[in-house]
């Protein structure tokens, strides 16, 4: 039950996620801001470090693949929460509650979809199917390395043929502060990122002490 409960939940995420982008297909605003060639589809799939969730939760829970789960659940909050705090230029200043095409509030789509990816990502423990190890930890970095050379190989086929805007995990660089500062210390595509897995490990190896003392503070309450 748990499971199709929270592969629902992805499913229903991603339907919402093709709306959200269906809708940006019929807005004049957005495309004259973000493709003056015309609007594109094929940059705007989920493969971005935080939508690749959208089904990368339902195979790691289906599977039962340690890897795949722990990078969902490291990585889909982080790249959700990057974009909650960094979303598009077009959506500054402008209320949740403002009517957009078929009366749904894009923005607020935007956030509702984002949110749910972060709550996805938490389930994978608070649900049970996953708890951080630290063991985990190589073969999660690997999965991270895997996934960002295969979307800069995709942005690459792309580039050259159906989408030149195409920059999924944003492998040619972005206008996010930490990227920013990345591609100046590394103004190269793909390889500016290497900095990221470093930062990455780190966080996860934290993330796994806290988890150990709050599974050893849980153990001792009810000894």
């Amino acid at each position: 039950r748990r499971s199709r409960f929270l592969i629902g939940v992805c499913f229903f995420n991603l339907a919402l996620f093709a709306g959200y982008k269906l809708s940006l297909s019929m807005d004049a605003t957005y495309i004259r801001a973000y493709y003056p060639n015309g609007f594109s589809i094929f940059n705007e799939l989920p493969l971005h470090l935080c939508n690749i969730n959208l089904f990368l939760i339902p195979l790691g829970v289906w599977k039962r693949n340690r890897s795949i789960m722990g990078f969902s659940f490291f990585v889909a909050p982080l790249g959700a929460l990057m974009a909650l705090l960094f979303p598009e230029p077009l959506f500054s200043g402008f209320s949740l509650l403002m009517p957009r095409i078929f009366g749904l509030p894009r923005i607020f789509v935007y956030y509702v979809t984002h949110a749910l990816l972060v709550v996805c990502g938490l389930s994978l423990a608070t649900l049970g199917f996953y708890r951080p190890d630290p063991k985990d930890i190589p073969r999660i970095l690997k999965t991270f390395g895997l996934l960002a050379v295969g979307a800069h190989l995709i942005n690459l086929l792309l580039r050259l043929t159906l989408c030149p805007e195409a920059n999924y995990f944003f492998t040619y660089g972005a206008e996010i502060g930490v990227l920013k500062l990345f591609w100046r210390i590394i103004p190269a595509p793909l390889l500016y990122g290497l900095p990221a897995p470093l930062i990455l490990a780190g966080y996860m190896y934290a993330v796994c002490a806290l988890s150990r003392l709050t599974q050893r503070a849980e153990e001792v309450s009810f000894s």
